[in-house]
């Protein structure tokens, strides 16, 4: 029989976890999940906020990496804690057509500790997968050094003759692809100076148009310069007209296979990123359309 860590954390067991759970959390769930808890936390005036949603991502063998999350509706009451089974199905689907490789990984929440309605929706979410996994998000330590994130396995000890479920506290560690470390640092300076004027990417930005800019405001002056010597209207210095007749001579080099080839390859990849971001802002007004639908159809059901 194990003993449990203390009476405030009477559902963790002070135990070193042997799993061998390799656990790689993404900051984009992160983010999912604060920005669900600062919702919430603004939309209710008063008393404790608690959020219930899914983790997905990937797993092979015993290397986990949790790369999303979406929000699962609940109904808790003063005994009970239900989550929303048939939402949270039709959700997993929805993103299995978008994203085949992520599988439901486990679920979060938000608290200072985990509590009885934290086992009862463990015990829940142990039906779509027997080894899942906890993230408790504690709002209390947002302005602390330290990360506010525990993730807990669960497991079954015996207590006073009876088989109860308690949680052990998990390892992991934080990865990031390049994208994200971008919308990272764009919130971090947001966050910071209240302002996303002084973003690195779009100072990288600013600096590119500056350039464009001075260079044809350059070419401008060239150009004007040819076409007052042919004029008459200044005399010709023979040193100018050569290293201009040297710049144009550079011209056929941009005119080359290769340069149109990568040319086009990155007007592609740009005209893809717009077309991504169109479709992903017409899909979200889609899915706020058949939300916003089937609220009223269920409001209009029950009266």
């Amino acid at each position: 029989m194990m003993e449990v860590s203390s009476i405030e954390n009477k559902y963790i067991l002070a135990i070193e976890n042997s799993s061998g759970l390799n656990l790689t959390l993404h900051p984009f769930v992160l983010i999912n999940i604060s920005d669900h808890f600062t919702r919430e936390k603004f939309q209710k005036s008063s008393g404790n906020v608690k959020v219930i949603g899914a983790l997905l991502g990937t797993q092979k063998g015993r290397a986990i990496e949790i790369f999303s999350s979406f929000e699962i509706p609940f109904t808790q009451t003063e005994e009970n804690i239900v989550v929303d089974e048939p939402f949270f199905l039709a959700k997993q689907m929805q993103y299995k057509q978008v994203f085949p490789d992520y599988d439901f990984l486990g679920w979060y929440s938000t608290g200072f500790y985990p509590t009885k309605y934290d086992i009862m929706c463990q015990q829940q979410f142990l039906k779509h997968n027997e080894s899942s996994i906890f993230l408790q998000l504690n709002p209390s330590k947002i302005v602390s050094k330290d990360l506010p994130v525990t993730i807990y396995e669960s497991v079954i000890d015996v207590v006073d003759g009876q088989s109860q479920m308690f949680f052990v506290q998990n390892k992991y560690q934080i990865v990031s692809g390049d994208e994200e470390r971008v919308a990272i640092d764009h919130i971090n300076v947001v966050t910071q100076t209240g302002d996303a004027k002084h973003t690195l990417l779009l100072s990288q930005l600013t600096n590119q148009r500056n350039a464009i800019k001075m260079l044809t405001d350059r070419i401008k002056i060239l150009y004007k310069y040819i076409e007052d010597v042919e004029a008459g209207k200044i005399p010709p210095n023979h040193e100018i007209l050569r290293q201009i007749a040297g710049i144009c001579n550079r011209l056929p080099t941009i005119n080359s296979k290769e340069f149109k080839n990568e040319f086009m390859i990155d007007c592609n990849d740009i005209l893809l990123i717009s077309y991504l971001s169109a479709l992903t802002k017409g899909a979200n007004k889609v899915n706020n359309l058949i939300e916003n639908f089937n609220r009223i159809k269920a409001d209009k059901a029950k009266r």
